[in-house]
């Protein structure tokens, strides 16, 4: 009695520790991004910011800069103006785990551009409003690029911003 007590006793104790042994993520190593949400969608041109909140995978977990690094590495495009971007400081990103994949959110802080049609301060009223879809990329340690997401578009109030 003893011994099948025994045996059972460990037979369940070896079960449970497979249940809880969690197999690593087996994200590609090249960053993944995708797009969560806005906290708005209607911005005064040159006046208000819009917070982009993306998601994002990592399968060797270098994504961020060392401490100290300074390259940019988070580049917003407006596709509305040829080779126009603005880049950002993505900060280190941790590991999590005993892998080395990594997975989370970022939320972006990007202040409201102009519109295209006279620039920011102008106002034309054959114009009142613009429209801009950015895209959003991201690059790791090691120089990987991420996928480019289009983000949903913003709409921008076009008179006097200042």
């Amino acid at each position: 009695m003893k011994k099948t007590l025994k045996i059972g006793t460990a037979a369940f104790v070896i079960a449970l520790l497979c249940l809880t042994c969690s197999k690593p993520p087996d994200y590609p190593i090249e960053p993944i991004i995708s797009f969560i949400s806005f906290d708005k969608t209607d911005l005064k041109q040159g006046v208000d910011t819009v917070y982009v909140k993306i998601a994002f995978t990592d399968g060797d977990g270098d994504l961020g800069l060392n401490i100290g690094d300074t390259s940019k590495n988070l580049y917003l495009i407006d596709p509305r103006f040829a080779d126009e971007k603005e880049t950002f400081l993505f900060p280190f990103v941790p590991e999590q785990g005993v892998g080395n994949g990594i997975k989370g959110e970022a939320t972006i802080r990007v202040q409201a551009t102009c519109c295209r049609y006279l620039g920011c301060g102008l106002t034309d009223a054959d114009h009142p409003y613009d429209s801009i879809s950015y895209q959003i990329k991201i690059r790791d340690r090691a120089g990987h690029f991420s996928n480019t997401i289009k983000l949903p578009p913003l709409r921008l109030k076009c008179d006097k911003a200042y």
